[in-house]
């Protein structure tokens, strides 16, 4: 199959390069580095692995990468919209409000994906508890269809990180990073957010 013929010859790509750094030549830095890249960057794509785990791993990301295809069309497809009163419109110009009515329904509609109504909304309405609505609205999109899919997108990332030897997909995912852990990460969000929570107060205040 296409499939077999293609990790055979990644295979032997990657069993070459690791013959050759486990040589311990002397090569220049830049060759060196090559070297390490392009050996990581087959682990990665689980070439290294056994071959019934290899076999694993690559229908685990093809299912995943069809998974990614589905969620992004369920966006392009939706047409979700948020039905609005006219106190919830304050602030808006009449012009806005006119392109959002909705004459057969004689209701006040915005689209959530239409980048200009939902920015402008934002931008314009004076009503915090509308603004609230239309974000939440916006963040939901598509949810009956998508949520499935991003709960079996979790599971197989999951499942990916343990096939790869790290205890989840985030280990996994960093490990190539400059951070290297998940925890360094987290470390580092806390202490940002410990400096920054001063200044969010202070504007507050104002």
């Amino acid at each position: 199959s296409e499939f077999l013929v293609e990790s055979s010859s990644l295979v032997d790509i990657y069993q070459i390069l690791k013959s050759v750094a486990d040589q311990n030549l002397r090569l220049d830095a830049q060759d060196q580095k090559l070297l390490e890249e392009s050996l990581r960057s087959f682990e990665r794509s689980g070439v290294g692995l056994p071959e019934e785990k290899r076999k694993q791993f690559s229908e685990l990301r093809t299912e995943l990468s069809k998974l990614q295809s589905d969620f992004s069309q369920n966006l392009n497809n939706a047409n979700d919209y948020v039905v609005l009163t006219e106190q919830e419109l304050e602030g808006l110009s009449l012009d806005l409000k006119k392109s959002m009515f909705h004459e057969e329904s004689k209701q006040y509609r915005l689209t959530l994906l239409d980048p200009s109504l939902y920015v402008s909304f934002l931008d314009n309405a004076s009503n915090s508890k509308a603004r609230e609505k239309v974000v939440c609205a916006h963040d939901t999109v598509a949810i009956t269809t998508n949520l499935p899919l991003l709960e079996r997108a979790i599971k197989i990332r999951h499942e990916l990180g343990l096939l790869m030897g790290f205890k989840n997909y985030a280990a996994f995912a960093v490990d190539s990073k400059m951070a290297k852990t998940p925890e360094k990460i987290d470390h580092f969000l806390k202490d940002l957010l410990k400096k920054l929570r001063p200044l969010r107060d202070a504007d507050l205040k104002e």
